[in-house]
Parts: structure tokens; sequence; C-alpha cells
């Protein structure tokens, strides 16, 4: 019998209405619980400025009074952003103070990618969305952003070499790059409506392939982009 892994309770600091939207994120995207916490007072200001530093910020202190009261409502995960002003650490500090506090939470600091920290957050996300799509990897996925437009300019190549016609090499770029995100995910899109489906494939037409439908998810997001961008910057002319 399958264990069920146990949802995270995950919240992120009360900043203007930011919240909404990592909430659709962390429960629609994620699968997990999001905790919403109270709305900022003067309670929230006193206190960040109780435990913060005397130097730093008013919009620190208010962010720091926000983590305790998420915290407080039950949350077990912070996320954090980079530093909202001069003061760059605004993670890293947080995260001190609170666990001086004595507080026990699992921590996500965004800043870490921004740091000189890019190994620690890429094993962070060592797989892409890995309940939506477990076989597929950042490496993968760079790889296939990478090819696309070369492979679309090899074909602009030979198109101007057999049929003389004029070509783009920077619209070849640009519309590789974008085809190789849509196709991207349109995959992980199909992985998620199975998921939530409970479904293994679309149907049993092509065995131990997912389906039909899952060998055109890429192409049905890829292919109004590409047409989309051909007809904004023209690549053959």
């Amino acid at each position: 019998m399958t264990k069920t892994r146990e949802k995270k309770k995950i919240s992120f600091p009360m900043i203007a209405r930011y919240n909404y939207a990592i909430r659709y994120f962390v429960e629609q995207g994620l699968e997990q619980t999001y905790v919403m916490q109270p709305r900022m007072t003067k309670r929230t200001m006193e206190l960040g400025a109780k435990y913060a530093p005397d130097m730093v910020c008013t919009p620190f202190k208010t962010i720091l009074g926000s983590m305790i009261e998420s915290l407080e409502a039950g949350a077990d995960t912070l996320l954090m952003s980079m530093g909202y002003c001069r003061l760059g650490y605004y993670g890293e500090l947080a995260e001190q103070i609170l666990r001086d506090l004595g507080y026990s939470f699992g921590y996500v600091n965004f800043a870490e990618y921004t740091t000189g920290k890019n190994k620690d957050y890429l094993k962070a996300l060592k797989k892409l969305c890995p309940d939506i799509s477990p076989n597929k990897t950042v490496e993968g996925s760079i790889g296939g952003i990478v090819m696309a437009p070369l492979l679309v300019a090899l074909y602009l190549f030979a198109v101007s070499r057999i049929w003389h016609y004029q070509v783009s090499y920077p619209a070849a770029v640009v519309c590789g790059i974008g085809s190789a995100f849509a196709g991207q995910l349109g995959d992980l899109s199909m992985s998620f409506v199975k998921r939530r489906c409970g479904i293994k494939d679309f149907g049993k037409l092509l065995p131990g392939h997912g389906g039909i439908l899952d060998r055109f998810d890429s192409i049905l997001f890829a292919a109004p982009l590409c047409e989309l961008l051909l007809l904004l910057i023209p690549a053959i002319r």
C-alpha cells in the first residue's frame, strides 16, 4: 500500500496581495495546504519591532511579524523571496531570528538563487515538478530549450539553401525558445490533468505511451504560440 505523503502547510509573509497568487499556486499547482495568516495589524508591527534589530527598516519588521503570525496560525513551511530594499539578505536574517526564537519550520529562501548559491538552489529544484512528472529533470528541460532554437535555425538554413528564401535567424531563436517552453508546459499540464483525475494513461490505443493525447500534448501548446510568433516576427520571407 502506497504511503500518502503528508501535505505541507505553507505560508508567505503578507505583502500587498501577493498571498492570493501564491496561495493559488501552492494549492492548485503543488497541491499543498496554504496557511493564510491574519491581516497586518498593529500587533504584526509590534512583533516584528520586538525581535528585529533596531537598525533594519520598517518593511523588514512587518514581514518578520507576519512570519511569526504565519507560524502561530499553523504553518510549518515558510517561503521567502529576495530582499525588498538595500537589505538584500532579508531571508537569511528573518530565518535566523525565527530559529533563535525557538520556532521549528521548513524554509525555502528564493534569494539563494541570486546570492551566488546556484548549486544549492538547483539541488532543491533537481526535479522539475516532481509530483506531476517525476522523470523530467532540470537538465532535460534546459537541453530542450537549447536544442529547439538550434534545430529551427538548421531547418531555416536548409530552406534558404534549397528554396532560396530569406530567413531571419533571430526570429528562429525566439520561436524555438518560445516553442520549447510552451511544449514543456503542455506536457506538464497534461500530466497534471492525469494526476488530478487519478489515471495513468489517456487511452489504451498506444500501450506504454500514455495514449494518443500524450503524443500531442506539447504540440497543443507549442503550435499556437509558434504561429503567433511567426506572425509577429516572420522567420521566412
